[in-house]
């Protein structure tokens, strides 16, 4: 296992080498992702103005088109990186090797951190930001009522397919590449946490996801890869997903 190194935090001067690549890669995954999300949305409408889509149930479609968000958002910086010749190693993306068992340890002693966290912050907000309201509904675009192979859809989206994409942009990608230019490991923690919640829009949703990120980009230092935070954010929205479309079903 790799420690903690939090690097001489009375030295922060940065080169003009590391800022370009903080700028730079920042720039990349933030544009990939907006573009990516723009074109996926012209098709969707295009599809639903040619009746591809009439019959399909909107909130699966909204699911799907989410997959395909974050895996163009994910082959776009690739080829980009690819093209300048700055391209994306399997150790760099935390990917290295697989799902080890002490992974799934780590993913628990993350998610009582986590909770600890997120709770605090929570109570941070509160008393500071006028009218801030913890228990704000998550607009996913998607139905809360979901049943048979749409919830099951819905499922291996939110539970599997978008807590991997994010973990490989977010703590794989952008944190791995900041990683590469040397910058101090604190600094990278908290700029990756703070786009990563900033991603998320509404203000309860930014703080929740600014401080799993938080303990996930540790994880990520850590152990050398994003499995124990895909894991941990996997358990995250499992719960979620429990609360919201199958508890939420016999209440």
């Amino acid at each position: 296992m790799k420690r903690w190194r939090v690097g001489n935090l009375k030295k922060l001067r940065f080169s003009r080498r590391q800022i370009l690549s903080w700028i730079g890669w920042t720039l990349l995954v933030a544009v990939s992702m907006v573009a990516a999300a723009y074109a996926v949305a012209g098709v969707g409408r295009l599809l639903w103005r040619t009746g591809w889509l009439a019959q399909a149930n909107v909130s699966v479609v909204n699911l799907i088109l989410q997959c395909f968000v974050h895996v163009l958002t994910i082959a776009a910086v690739g080829a980009v990186a690819w093209r300048i010749k700055k391209a994306v190693s399997v150790k760099q993306a935390g990917v290295q090797r697989l799902i080890e068992w002490r992974d799934i340890g780590m993913a628990i002693v993350g998610a009582v951190a986590y909770i600890a966290l997120t709770v605090s912050l929570s109570f941070v907000a509160q008393a500071i930001i006028p009218g801030f309201n913890p228990n704000q509904a998550q607009d996913v675009g998607v139905s809360d009522r979901l049943f048979s192979l749409d919830l099951a859809i819905a499922f291996v989206v939110l539970v599997i397919v978008v807590p991997l994409c994010e973990e490989l942009i977010f703590r794989g990608i952008l944190y791995g590449k900041l990683r590469s230019a040397k910058l101090p490991v604190a600094a990278n923690v908290f700029f990756v946490s703070l786009l990563f919640g900033v991603a998320h829009g509404q203000w309860n949703v930014g703080i929740d996801t600014f401080a799993l990120s938080l303990v996930l980009c540790t994880l990520r230092e850590y152990t050398g890869s994003i499995w124990s935070g895909f894991l941990l954010h996997a358990i995250k929205n499992s719960v979620a997903f429990y609360a919201v479309y199958v508890a939420a079903a016999f209440w």
